[in-house]
């Protein structure tokens, strides 16, 4: 369960990196 908690923050975290690339 702990595991699947970080892939869901690595996955969340990825996506906020795109979005930031995205704008800059």
């Amino acid at each position: 369960m702990q595991l699947k908690g970080q892939t869901f923050m690595i996955k969340a975290n990825q996506r906020k990196s795109i979005e930031k690339g995205r704008q800059l």
